[in-house]
């Protein structure tokens, strides 16, 4: 099993459209797929069903908030697998962990987990929450063969929960400046939790926890604009060359599709709706 987290600190970069389309493809080619919404916004999770059938029959007790609460509480960590949606779309099964809005309250709690008398305490406060996640996904390694977690536009403790618990990650973003600076940022944060880690693991002597391991699979270019050649226009070709001075960037490229999203939005009474 991998476990790959979607992430960016841009907004609107397109993680979500991502997650959604890289889990739904894998699917379909046969594989065993988990996504985990982890954004409170919960849109992942409205892309495979309703809000309404999330409301009733998932809200309470059946989403990423329930196995963060006893972690909060100071609890048995939970299992993951009370909280799986199973959602089949014909022959494709997808499965799917939900999200839910009061996650912002328990990265709040999280972040007062923290405190300690000495060095010792609050590296061992920390690590035991960095790592919540890693072995409750740990136990699910034989029911899937690809987990993807779409993470938020922050770097709190669930997100660092869930890069601690991933091989890998990738990060999506448009081929503009502030899109592209969100990429150098993330990097930089994710040396400096893995640096964090290793300072605290090293207080502990002894102890069972390892360091910050995930890898960065590379950057996807989303919402590209492609000229009559079918290559990207020169402002993001520009961006392009310099991610890939750095990263590692797919040459492939998700397009901007104006067909939906482009077109006028109309309200009941035929006015345009301004975007």
């Amino acid at each position: 099993m991998k476990t790959v987290s979607v992430i960016n600190f841009k907004g609107g970069v397109g993680k979500t459209t991502l997650t959604a389309n890289l889990g739904a493809y894998a699917a379909s080619k046969g594989y065993r797929v988990l996504l985990i919404d982890l954004d409170p916004q919960n849109n992942l999770t409205f892309n495979f069903m309703t809000r309404a059938e999330w409301e009733s029959k998932l809200s309470q007790n059946k989403t990423i908030k329930n196995f963060f609460e006893p972690v909060v509480e100071g609890k048995e960590l939970p299992s993951l697998r009370p909280l799986i949606v199973k959602k089949t779309f014909g022959d494709v099964r997808l499965d799917l962990i939900t999200s839910h809005i009061n996650l912002i309250g328990i990265d709040i709690k999280l972040s007062n987990l923290l405190g300690g008398d000495d060095e010792k305490v609050i590296a061992e406060n920390y690590m035991k929450t960095i790592s919540c996640l890693k072995p409750a996904l740990s136990t699910l390694e034989y029911q899937y063969d690809l987990v993807l977690i779409d993470c938020p536009v922050n770097f709190n403790f669930t997100v660092k929960s869930a890069l601690y618990a991933s091989d890998y990650y990738i990060a999506p973003t448009k081929l503009d400046a502030m899109s592209s600076e969100g990429i150098y940022l993330l990097g930089r944060l994710i040396d400096s939790c893995r640096d964090e880690c290793r300072e605290y693991i090293n207080k502990l002597e002894g102890s069972s926890y390892t360091p910050l391991s995930l890898k960065m699979l590379g950057v996807v270019p989303m919402m590209a604009h492609v000229s009559k050649g079918k290559t990207l226009i020169d402002a993001e070709l520009g961006f392009f060359h310099k991610l890939e001075a750095d990263y590692e960037v797919f040459p492939q490229f998700v397009r901007d599709n104006t067909t939906i999203f482009g077109a006028e939005l109309k309200d009941k009474f035929g006015n345009v709706v301004p975007a």
